[in-house]
């Protein structure tokens, strides 16, 4: 990924010292690493647990858990880092998930509307958020990844294949099922509703 830090007023630093420094407790390398990936770590569970308020708690979570396991973490590179973090994020996430299904909580929203172009607009423009996390589910694991990792995360076809541990052509032929069967549920949703 280019342009990792968010903050080009900042002198630039190889990732590797960055997270040195940041295992040895330098609270401004933590604060860069958190700037240079928070956004995409509270889309992903923002779309994964649909409530905003819960995943701001959850991303603290995430990020106070990386703070505690800094020094464990072996990795130097900006890919292993933001690996790393989603797999924090992805385990929260099965934790928030599991502790909602033992105490159930209602949610009701909308998706804001946006001004970009990316595939899944029209859908956050007409469906409410409980709508589209049902034609989520009707996704396989893998098809799900693709979708929030492409379109809510905004990562390109080989970032996802990288994050995915699959080869790329794998990740188009998922993202074509995955937006093709949302589209099947999504029109049968939309007739039923009519």
């Amino acid at each position: 990924m280019t342009g990792s830090f968010p903050d080009e007023s900042q002198p630039p630093v190889q990732y590797h010292e960055l997270l040195e420094r940041a295992r040895r407790r330098d609270a401004q390398a933590f604060a860069r690493l958190y700037d240079a990936t928070y956004r995409r770590v509270f889309a992903y569970l923002l779309a994964r647990l649909g409530a905003q308020t819960t995943a701001e708690d959850v991303l603290q979570e995430v990020y106070l858990a990386a703070l505690r396991g800094l020094d464990r973490f072996r990795g130097k590179t900006e890919g292993e880092f933001q690996a790393w973090i989603f797999k924090i994020a992805h385990a929260r996430v099965v934790d928030q998930l599991r502790s909602q299904y033992r105490r159930p909580e209602i949610h009701a929203g909308v998706l804001p509307v946006s001004d970009s172009l990316n595939p899944l607009d029209a859908i956050d423009q007409r469906l409410g958020l409980a709508e589209i996390a049902r034609a989520l589910s009707t996704l396989t694991e893998d098809q799900r990844n693709v979708v929030i990792n492409r379109f809510v995360l905004g990562f390109d076809l080989e970032e996802t294949s990288r994050l995915m541990r699959k080869n790329v052509g794998s990740v188009k032929a998922l993202q074509h099922r995955a937006l093709a069967s949302l589209a099947r549920v999504l029109r049968a949703s939309g007739e039923h509703n009519d």
